[in-house]
């Protein structure tokens, strides 16, 4: 990272503090990303991540016990795979208004777990977008609303 010469240690201190600033500036970063893990991997919402083209690149554990389906088996995935038939259109004129001027959205969608059954969940989405404004994926968290949606006397399919 840095060093000092013998004929100028009055760099050594500065050399240590900034050494000592880095140090904690990783275990702060670590700590950070240990927290975001723990959180995602212990919420009930399934947390997801699409590339542009709409497949699946990051799903959280909850999707096996809202959907029935491994994360790491719907990587890759065209996130059509998992919707009720007729839901792919209305899901995707709600992710095209997403770009850098809206970022986010909120629609309720129907997807269709492993089993065949069908799931109604509440779906915050965001837009990612880069430095120039185009867009490189969304991410977003899903939440079950089946059983809400059943007892308020609402169909769930």
């Amino acid at each position: 990272m840095d060093y000092v010469l013998k004929t100028n240690l009055a760099r050594l201190v500065p050399a240590v503090q900034r050494a000592q600033r880095e140090v904690e500036l990783r275990r702060q970063q670590q700590r950070a990303v240990q927290q975001l893990k723990d959180i995602v991997g212990t919420s009930q919402d399934w947390i997801w991540e699409l590339d542009p083209k709409r497949r699946i690149v990051f799903s959280s554990p909850a999707v096996e016990a809202t959907l029935g389906r491994r994360a790491q088996d719907i990587l890759h995935a065209d996130i059509r795979d998992l919707l009720s038939a007729d839901q792919y259109g209305p899901i995707a004129a709600e992710l095209d208004k997403l770009s850098a001027a809206r970022r986010t959205g909120r629609f309720l969608t129907e997807f269709t777990a492993q089993d065949g059954t069908r799931h109604w969940f509440e779906t915050n989405a965001l837009a990612v977008v880069d430095a120039a404004g185009q867009l490189t994926g969304y991410r977003g968290a899903s939440r079950d609303v089946t059983s809400a949606r059943s007892s308020s006397g609402a169909s769930a399919t």
